[in-house]
């Protein structure tokens, strides 16, 4: 299946702290079957965002 993502799971993603999705989230992510989709926009934000 297609997925798409927004920024707070691609965070998640990055960072390797699956602490706090649940476990179907964590599934279709590791599930390498499924295609995941990122907007660029939220590329931009990861990039332009102070923290």
């Amino acid at each position: 299946m297609r997925y798409y993502i927004d920024t707070n799971v691609l965070i998640f993603v990055l960072s390797k702290t699956r602490d706090d999705i649940s476990s179907k989230v964590a599934d279709i992510l590791d599930d390498f079957a499924n295609t995941i989709y990122v907007s660029s926009v939220a590329i931009k934000e990861l990039l332009f965002t102070k923290i």
